[in-house]
């Protein structure tokens, strides 16, 4: 397939791609971006975009699931009641398949269907709830929300969304005793890190030897499907456009600093 595309590629969702930066990009010559990331919501979703197939779901899963019997003290999760809070998309989908069978029964809370005021329904019986949502869904679990916990539940975010619950909500939660932990794969920068029941991991879910594998067979089969041989070169060449870019930029407003 001969190349008619010049890609951006992006190797961590802490690059965000806005509007204005596409703007940027497009007077640099690229049309399209390349992500190697698990999701796609640091991208604006007008802008066109790839990403990898699934390579690791099921890494995800299995990190849910080994952290809630560990959390919880239990060697099996049957009979327990699980909410999972994003719907079926990629990930949460499978992790609803796993842990129904672990034998939990499981009930699905979709922020992109359901209205934000009827969380509260889901919330009253759920023994785990897991955070499977992207990056667009902010502060929904909030002191209010999770005051009608009725079986402090455990609450395990293997996607490592901060956005979903603010950590002093977080801490009042365990302190008055609404929720039982907090399960995270992302690094804290807070006390609360600190609690007896609060585990933090450094993003590691989808970091098994299995998902980096199939990840790097998945990107090089993108690269080369868009033309991309040499993936070093190509960086290369991306970060100088950049640098050229910034300079130009630097240039233009010490020009009209000096105009005025």
């Amino acid at each position: 397939m001969s190349r008619s595309t010049k890609p951006y590629l992006i190797y961590s969702y802490k690059e965000k791609i806005n509007q204005k930066k596409w703007h940027h990009l497009r007077q640099q010559g690229y049309d399209l971006i390349l992500t190697r990331t698990m999701g796609t919501d640091h991208i604006d979703q007008r802008i066109p975009h790839e990403n990898l197939p699934d390579y690791c779901s099921g890494s995800v899963a299995r990190y849910t699931i080994k952290h809630a019997k560990k959390i919880l003290s239990k060697k099996n999760l049957c009979g327990l009641n699980c909410l999972i809070m994003g719907g079926l998309g990629q990930i949460g989908s499978v992790i609803a398949n796993k842990m129904e069978k672990e034998g939990c029964k499981i009930t699905i809370y979709d922020t992109q269907v359901h209205e934000r005021n009827r969380l509260i329904e889901f919330l009253e019986n759920p023994d785990i709830i897991v955070i499977a949502v992207d990056g667009r869904a902010k502060n929904i679990l909030t002191l209010p929300n999770l005051r009608v916990c009725k079986n402090k539940p455990v609450i395990i975010n293997p996607v490592g969304r901060e956005r979903m619950i603010h950590n002093h909500v977080l801490k009042e939660a365990l302190n008055q005793g609404f929720i039982w932990g907090y399960v995270v794969d992302q690094e804290l920068n807070d006390r609360i890190a600190t609690h007896t029941r609060v585990v933090c991991t450094p993003h590691i879910a989808a970091k098994t030897e299995d998902a980096q594998y199939w990840r790097a067979v998945y990107w090089q089969s993108l690269l080369l499907k868009h033309g991309i041989r040499d993936e070093d070169k190509y960086r290369d060449k991306m970060l100088i456009d950049n640098l050229v870019y910034q300079h130009k930029k630097e240039k233009r407003k010490k020009n009209r600093k000096n105009q005025v």
